[in-house]
């Protein structure tokens, strides 16, 4: 049988909150930093990228 306080489950509720708030901060950084980058890439060398899938393809 499984038996917590009150406080102690508001603290774990809180501090797992927290952790996950804190992981999706880093993830959408993460995934801004990656948009970024492809951003970049397909704006320098969108030719490079169709020849490439055209190597795939074939």
């Amino acid at each position: 049988m499984l038996t917590i306080q009150n406080l102690d489950t508001e603290e774990i509720i809180g501090e797992k909150y927290i952790l996950l708030k804190k992981k999706f901060q880093a993830l959408e950084l993460f995934l801004k930093f990656m948009k970024e980058i492809m951003n970049r890439k397909s704006d320098q060398s969108s030719s490079n990228f169709a020849i490439r899938d055209k190597r795939l393809i074939i």
